[in-house]
């Protein structure tokens, strides 16, 4: 089942998302836990948090209108997409993502979603391209 999100769902996405962080193939930064809070209150006002469940809260697609730093021409662009590794094996992410493609569809506008975790990042775009989307570029880190 996906659902939009609303300002009661923040803690159990909080929740959902320290294990997201814990998964990452760097070092990040340490969590802020004020800030993702300000964040996600700010993406279920000025966009959307799309929640998918598998009994439980599984996966996040939240995404907003932003603009590049050169054009006015917005475009959608998640602020973060993740499925807990026990709703992977499911349908859970791709219907969060259709969800997506949906939302910016209806908004008029193209959709840009990132993989940043370092991990899986294969499968993860083969599951994109599968999804209709095509990969533009890539993300380099130095620790």
């Amino acid at each position: 089942m996906i659902r939009c999100a609303d300002h009661a769902d923040i803690p159990q996405i909080c929740t959902l998302l320290v294990g997201m962080h814990r998964e990452a193939a760097m070092k990040l930064p340490p969590i802020s836990p004020l800030k993702v809070e300000e964040s996600l209150r700010d993406c279920i006002r000025d966009g959307i948090v799309f929640l998918g469940f598998k009994e439980k809260l599984g996966g996040v697609f939240a995404l907003r209108k932003v603009c590049p730093w050169y054009s006015d021409q917005p475009f959608v662009a998640d602020m973060v997409f993740y499925v807990a590794p026990f709703a992977r094996k499911s349908t859970l992410a791709s219907s969060l993502l259709r969800h997506g493609q949906r939302y910016a569809t209806i908004c008029g506008l193209p959709l840009a979603s990132a993989v940043m975790s370092g991990v899986d990042v294969d499968r993860k775009d083969h599951f994109f391209t599968r999804n209709g989307m095509r990969r533009v570029g890539g993300l380099y880190w130095r620790d």
